[in-house]
Parts: structure tokens; C-alpha cells; sequence
């Protein structure tokens, strides 16, 4: 079931230009949601389960706790980042909760998605809480109904190859059944994303990124240490800010 949502998301994203760096990195991580969601949602149509793990009414998230003048001094922040990738500049963004969740709102691309997740940064792991309604996965008899849940996630980024590995997950509070986790936890949940050359390119000008002591941090590369296979042509790193 995974597949055709997320082409469809991808879709949806490269017609509208995309969105900026924080929100196509950003959008990395909503994938881990976005992949997962759907494998719950047809296990457990699959299982008959859908009344035991989905809600009637969706889970309202809290605002990001940044005030107005602190939003504008991070979408500055992501900007000047996003200037470092284009000019092969080496440059650290960090990142706390908040500002994750912040930056993601504010790019019209990611917001349709972000409405529906929330993240938390604890130590080395990502936690995401979703709520998301039945019916975008097109699952028969799922009208009215919600998949509400939470699960920790580990990041990483190395050599241009984007790891993304699911923990736990649970729905209602009740933990996942084993085959559905087994199933998840195996897989980098990334692996699709990161065969669009347009996302590759993107990476390759990162030089690391990973969740640390509560704040994800990203490292653009400087261009003459750029990881390229020799005679290789690279692809053109997306505009996602429309901003040359």
C-alpha cells in the first residue's frame, strides 16, 4: 500500500516546486511516516483490526512554542543553509523540536503533511506522533476513521545514503502486533525515497546528518569534497525555495 501514496505525494510535491531544504530533509523524515502508515493501515484492514487501533476523531497537535520574531530568525537560518549547498559551502544547521516542527509548517509543500505529524527530538532518536485519516490511503470502509499513534525512529546520513530505522510504534497506546514491526523495523524506510535522483543529488551535498542531544543537525559538504563518482554526471540539486 506504501507505494502509490508515497509517488503520489512525490508527485504532488515536484508539480508545486517542492519545498524548501528544511522541508525536503524534513520531508525525509515524514517519509518514515508516510511508508509506515499505510503498511499499518492494510495489516490491519488485512487483520480486521481497524476498529481496535483507529479513532473516530483526530489527535489536535500543540503549536510550535516559537513566537513570531523566533520563526522568522529560523526561516533565516534555513535560507543561509540552503545558500551554503548551492555555493558548496560548509555550514551547520541545528535544529530543536520545535524549530523542526516550525520550519515544516511554513513551506506550503510540507504543511499539508506536518498537519497531520508531530516531532519530538529525544537525545540520539526522533519520536513522531501522527494522526492521520484512513481514507488518504484508500482503504475500503475506512471513512471517519483515524490512525492515531506514536513511534521513535533513528536517522542518519552517511555517504550521500540517507538510514532511516523504526524502534517502536504503537497505535491507540497499544503497542504494534509483532508481524507488522517485524515487518517495519527490517526495512530502511528510506530506500525509496533516496532512489529519486533529484533527493540523491540533494544528499550528496549534505555531508552528515543525525539527531544528537536533542536537535537534529545538518552539515552541507563543501563542493570540492563532494562524494562523485569519477566521470559521473551529477544531477542538478532541486530548487525547492525557488531561490537560485
Amino acid at each position: 500500500m506504501a507505494q502509490p501514496f508515497g509517488k503520489a505525494i512525490s508527485g504532488e510535491t515536484k508539480k508545486k516546486g517542492g519545498a524548501c531544504v528544511i522541508g525536503c530533509l524534513g520531508c525525509c523524515v515524514l517519509l518514515v511516516v508516510l511508508i509506515a502508515t499505510p503498511i499499518v493501515g492494510g495489516y490491519l484492514f488485512a487483520k480486521h483490526l481497524v476498529e481496535s487501533y483507529t479513532d473516530t476523531k483526530p489527535v489536535v497537535f500543540p503549536e510550535p512554542g516559537l513566537t513570531a520574531e523566533e520563526t522568522e530568525s529560523l526561516l533565516a537560518r534555513v535560507l543561509e543553509f540552503k545558500a551554503a549547498i548551492d555555493e558548496g559551502r560548509r555550514q551547520e544547521l541545528s535544529l530543536s523540536g520545535d524549530e523542526l516542527n516550525a520550519a515544516l509548517r511554513a513551506y506550503p509543500d510540507a504543511a499539508s503533511i506536518a498537519q497531520h505529524v508531530y516531532f519530538r527530538l529525544e537525545g540520539d532518536r526522533i519520536r513522531g506522533e501522527i494522526s492521520f485519516p484512513m481514507e488518504m490511503f484508500k482503504l475500503p470502509f475506512m471513512q471517519g476513521r483515524y490512525l492515531n499513534g506514536s513511534g521513535e525512529f533513528q536517522i542518519s546520513l552517511k555517504d550521500g545514503m540517507l538510514d532511516v530505522r523504526l524502534l517502536s510504534l504503537a497505535v491507540r497506546d497499544i503497542p504494534l502486533p509483532e508481524p507488522a514491526m517485524a515487518q517495519l523495523a527490517e526495512e530502511n524506510l528510506a530506500k525509496d525515497i533516496i532512489q529519486d535522483p533529484e533527493i540523491q543529488a540533494l544528499l550528496r551535498k549534505i555531508e552528515s546528518l543525525e539527531v544528537r542531544d536533542g536537535r537534529l543537525i545538518l552539515v552541507s559538504r563543501e563542493k570540492n569534497t563532494e562524494s562523485v563518482v569519477a566521470g559521473a554526471e551529477l544531477p542538478a540539486a532541486p530548487d525547492y525555495c525557488g531561490v537560485a
